[in-house]
Formats: structure tokens, C-alpha cells, sequence
């Protein structure tokens, strides 16, 4: 049987879809699947690394460029690079990632093969309109979702959040979206989990309190609300140390937050770094205090690593979280409420063992990245092997998952 020929579209290179898309391209099984990758390298330049990788590996890969702010010529652009593309490439199934490759790749595909185009299923990665903004950009992101939907065969949510959204906004039927969470890869993580290394690596030292967060340091992330109850963490757990584990355009802010609040003292801005998976050892707490989510492969690998873990209470991290059971729920944007949840588990270690080793387990029943990948592939050739739009759910609906 030859192989299902499938096209990865990315432009958000960073972050969770990153990985996301790094971990497809190198788990999906290459006896079954040609897969090639068709992005853009505007947005991280880290995401050249996993291009020289791919390319090694004998997957190819097409450079398009892409921007992620709506810019009519330059998307314009783009749509027609890509058009020119799949004219000149066959493939099985376009799987396309995130809202604005998601948007042109559809577009693309219909202008150029018309009804004759390849399956297209979709990865929103978290719909742009459910996103905090304005509410002129939530309409035109929701109208723009809509109109794609008239091109799309299947939609894959990494989320309750996404499935439900999808529905709401009628966007698409039932039997067309399939919700498939994120899974860790556990061979990444370390046989032997150091604190001492792993603190080595961070240029802390091991009788601090470490508080970690690894993410982009940007608006969603909302590292911005931890500085903030810094002062009063700092009051009563005078080692304590919150390690930003990172980078983004909200660095400079927060680095002049820091100073104002005078907690610089407290505070390592660590940058991006490689092989994150090594550095939760050396936390004694993680902390998420996004504003919104998909499905948070960090909160995951934290997870995973037996930290405890504190994190927003919004659709996405309270899907993987069991609260005071596989880690914490608090208020996002509430520097009083996270303030108190760092300090109550400091108080606490047997809590924090309690939860970290509950935790592990659940990312090792349910958010491996096996998991993910058998259940992605299986999809692909369900729909490649079926009529546009008559497949069924094949994992699981958008109905609710009950883990307990």
C-alpha cells in the first residue's frame, strides 16, 4: 500500500505548536505517511534547528513565508506561494496548524485543486477568537474561521475548549472535529532527575525556593501577575527564587517591573533554553499563570516531573489539572490568589509530593506523545480513506472526557 503523502503548514513556530508539529514530523510512522513540511521561519529563528533536523532526517521541507499579523499584501502573497505550491506538489491530506496557516492553507488548497483538492484537516491550537482582544478583532477572526470552514474536511482539537468553541460558533458539525490532546514525549526526560544539575544550569543554588515558569514572556503567559505577588511571597518565604525560563517581547517589561517592585534580588530571567525538560528538577514549584491555553505541553512536562504545580483556572490547564489533586486551580490575573497558593504549598511539602507523584501518573495514562501520534495517524487515513465529511469521531468527540 503506498504511503499517505501529508503536508504539516505551519507559521506559529513557536511555542506549543512547535512542538507540536516537531513531534509529528518525527513520530508519525514513515512506513505508513511521506510527510513533508511546508512553513515559514519568520516568527523563531530556534525553528531553523528543527528545519536542519527534518531535512536530515530525509523529510522535506518548504520555506513560505508567513507573518502572523493580518497584513493584506503580505498575506495575499503568501496564499499565492502556497497556491503555487500544492499545484505543483500531490498530496493525500493538508494538515495546517494554527489560525493563520490554517486560514491561507485552506484558501490555498480550494483555489488551486477545487473540488478535486486533497483532504484538509485542521489543529486551531486555540481559535483566535477566544483569545483576550479586541472585540472588533474576535468578530473578523470568527468570520474569517467560518468562511475557511467551507474548505475544511475535519477539524483536530487539542482541547475540550477547541471542540466546544467549534461547535458554538458553528463552525462545523459533530462527526467533523476530533479532539486529540498534546502528549509529552517521556524519553526526553531524564533517567536520573537532578536538582543540583538542573539549578547548576539556572546559576541558582540549591537552598533557594525555586518557583519556576517556562513559556514565551508575553501577555498570555501572564508571568506579569507572579512579579506582582512577588512582595508578598518574598515577605514570608525570604529564599524564595522565581526562575523565568524564556524569552519574548514582554521581557523588557517585566525586567522593569521587577526593579520597580524591588524584587529583582528574586528573580533570574533565564532566556531560552535547550532540552527544557532537564530544568523542572531544580523546581520546587511550577507556575502557569496563563490567560488563556490550548492544551499547555509546559504544565505537562511539569507534570510529568513530579513539580507541583500551580495553574490558572481557564479552559485548557483546568482540562489537564484535577484541582488539589493533580496540582492547583487559581483566579487568573490575581496576584493576591497566586501569592497565597505559593506561600500554602511552601508551607506544606507533603502536599507537594502528593501532588507531583498523582500528576506523573496522569500524564503518563493519558498525555503521551505515543498516544497522540497513533491517534493522529490513525486519523489521517480514515479520512483519506472516506468521503469529504462523512467520518465519525474516531478518538473522541467534542463530548467531555472523564479521567477520574
Amino acid at each position: 500500500m503506498p504511503r499517505l503523502r501529508i503536508a504539516q503548514v505551519m507559521e506559529a513556530t513557536t511555542g506549543g505548536t512547535r512542538r507540536h508539529l516537531v513531534d509529528l514530523v518525527t513520530h508519525l510512522d514513515r512506513g505508513q505517511f511521506d510527510v513533508s513540511v511546508v512553513c515559514s521561519n519568520l516568527r523563531d529563528s530556534a525553528f531553523d534547528e528543527d528545519i536542519d533536523r527534518f531535512r536530515e532526517m530525509g523529510v522535506p521541507v518548504h520555506i513560505i513565508p508567513m507573518v502572523r499579523e493580518i497584513s493584506m499584501s503580505k498575506d495575499l502573497v503568501s496564499l499565492q506561494k502556497l497556491a503555487n505550491h500544492f499545484r505543483n506538489t500531490e498530496y493525500d491530506l493538508i494538515h495546517a496548524h494554527s489560525s493563520k496557516a490554517g486560514v491561507l492553507a485552506r484558501w490555498a488548497a480550494r483555489l488551486v485543486c477545487g473540488d478535486d483538492r486533497p483532504k484538509v484537516a485542521y489543529s486551531p491550537h486555540v481559535f483566535p477568537f477566544l483569545m483576550r482582544t479586541s472585540r472588533l478583532k474576535r468578530f473578523v477572526f470568527r468570520q474569517a474561521e467560518r468562511l475557511s470552514a467551507l474548505h475544511t474536511d475535519h477539524w483536530i482539537a487539542v482541547s475540550q475548549t477547541d471542540s466546544r468553541a467549534a461547535l458554538d460558533a458553528g463552525i462545523c458539525k459533530p462527526e467533523q472535529v476530533t479532539l486529540i490532546h498534546n502528549g509529552v514525549d517521556l524519553t526526553r526526560f531524564p533517567e536520573s532527575p537532578s536538582k543540583s544539575a538542573a539549578r547548576a544550569r539556572l546559576g541558582v543554588a540549591d537552598d533557594r525556593f525555586v518557583v519556576g515558569c517556562v513559556g514565551r514572556l508575553t501577555k498570555q503567559k501572564g508571568q506579569e501577575y507572579l512579579l506582582r505577588a512577588l512582595p508578598e511571597i518574598a515577605a514570608q518565604v525570604m529564599d524564595v527564587c522565581v526562575v523565568l525560563i524564556g524569552d519574548g517581547e514582554d521581557r523588557p517589561m517585566l525586567e522593569k517591573l521587577a526593579r520597580r517592585l524591588r524584587v529583582e534580588e528574586h528573580v533570574v530571567f533565564a532566556g531560552y533554553q535547550p532540552q527544557a525538560e532537564h530544568l523542572y528538577p531544580g523546581m520546587d514549584i511550577f507556575l502557569l499563570a496563563s490567560l488563556w491555553e490550548g492544551c499547555p505541553y509546559t504544565l505537562l512536562e511539569a507534570m510529568y516531573s513530579r513539580v507541583p504545580a500551580i495553574a490558572t483556572d481557564i479552559e485548557g490547564n483546568r482540562e489537564v489539572v484535577e484541582d488539589a489533586k493533580t496540582g492547583l486551580l487559581i483566579p487568573p490575573a490575581s496576584p493576591k490568589a497566586l501569592s497565597q497558593a505559593v506561600i500554602g504549598l511552601h508551607n506544606s511539602p507533603e502536599k507537594r509530593e502528593a501532588l507531583g507523584a498523582t500528576a506523573q501518573q496522569c500524564v503518563r495514562e493519558f498525555y503521551t506523545v505515543d498516544r497522540m501520534v497513533k491517534e493522529t495517524g490513525r486519523l489521517y487515513t480514515r479520512l483519506c480513506g472516506e468521503a469529504v465529511g462523512s467520518w465519525v469521531g474516531l478518538c473522541e468527540s467534542a463530548e467531555i472526557v472523564d479521567r477520574s
